[in-house]
């Protein structure tokens, strides 16, 4: 199925108004709680851990990207808020914070989504990707331990990501949480962290809350 032509559209909306435009929206709206203030708060929560950016080459675009580092509050309403869609037991919801505190304590990650316009540039699990992936903090930069390729978007995904689109591709990415002089990744009291992604097409640095 050939994907949808954003690229010309969303490039001359950007020359025109003389701002960056933000991801698309395609499809269904994403899901949302019932409890309009529950729904607030974890909107609140994810802009602050959230970067989204784009990598455009004249009227082409190449890329749209967001991702949402999961510092420990974030995974926490995380998976409260799919307990309430799915309704939950007690010890089902502890034993996925459980092992969400294992993957904490042993990583930094982010949870990202990326559209491109050609899918030959949407390889960023490849250990030959044209794409570099960093984690960029006060201290210096990490590379990846690890880059997963989780599924397509589906609605799931998008009630806990609604920036991502019906036909992005969802994306886990996983840092040391030090460095190999064992100071830490994200020293205590830095404000944000950077997730950069560059390439020959061009470069976004996707700027989320940090812990």
């Amino acid at each position: 199925m050939k994907r949808p032509v954003l690229a010309p559209v969303a490039a001359v909306l950007v020359a025109l108004c003389g701002c960056k435009a933000g991801p698309p929206t395609i499809g269904d709206p994403p899901p949302t709680l019932a409890d309009a203030e529950a729904e607030r708060a974890y909107q609140a929560l994810l802009q602050k851990y959230t970067g989204t950016g784009e990598v455009y080459q004249e009227l082409d675009t190449h890329l749209f990207a967001g991702a949402t580092f999961q510092a420990w509050p974030f995974r926490e309403a995380r998976v409260q808020r799919m307990a309430k869609f799915q309704v939950m037991t007690s010890e089902e919801v502890q034993a996925r914070l459980g092992r969400e505190r294992e993957e904490w304590e042993k990583f930094h990650v982010f949870e990202l989504g990326t559209w491109t316009q050609n899918p030959k540039f949407d390889d960023f699990d490849s250990p030959k990707s044209i794409w570099r992936i960093a984690l960029v903090t006060g201290r210096g930069e990490l590379l990846p331990v690890s880059v997963e390729r989780v599924e397509r978007v589906d609605q799931n995904v998008r009630a806990l990501y609604p920036y991502m689109g019906m036909f992005w591709v969802h994306y886990r990415v996983k840092f040391p949480r030090t460095f190999p002089d064992g100071s830490p990744a994200i020293p205590p009291g830095t404000d944000h962290v950077t997730l950069r992604i560059a390439s020959t097409l061009g470069r976004t640095d996707l700027r989320t809350g940090a812990e």
